[in-house]
């Protein structure tokens, strides 16, 4: 991929945030589905109740509870990162879809 291209630095740069966000967040919820303790325990902090991975809910402290909170709240701005990707690939020509079906053919 040639970087002499400034729209393709941006769809990649766009894409590699993109990932980056989407691997954070599975990370997250993944880790504290396995590190954090399914019941309170509230010697240690861990007495604000999230519900991740599928359903399991564990308890963590106020900081890992906000981390968690504040990733689910950008989630509106990486649905819309990936619209802008696509939208702007495919007007740019970097993104090429191929000819497809006449509906109903």
């Amino acid at each position: 991929m040639s970087f002499k291209n400034p729209r393709k630095v941006i769809i990649f740069a766009l894409g590699a945030v993109y990932a980056a966000y989407i691997a954070l967040l599975c990370g997250v919820d993944i880790a504290y589905s396995s590190w954090l303790p399914p019941s309170a325990d509230p010697q240690n902090g861990r007495v604000y109740q999230m519900v991740v991975n599928h359903g399991f809910t564990c308890y963590g402290t106020l900081r890992e509870y906000n981390f968690r909170k504040t990733l689910l709240n950008l989630f509106p701005l990486a649905i819309v990162g990936f619209f802008l990707i696509f939208i702007f690939g495919l007007k740019w020509g970097i993104l090429r879809m191929g000819p497809g079906r006449k509906l109903f053919e």
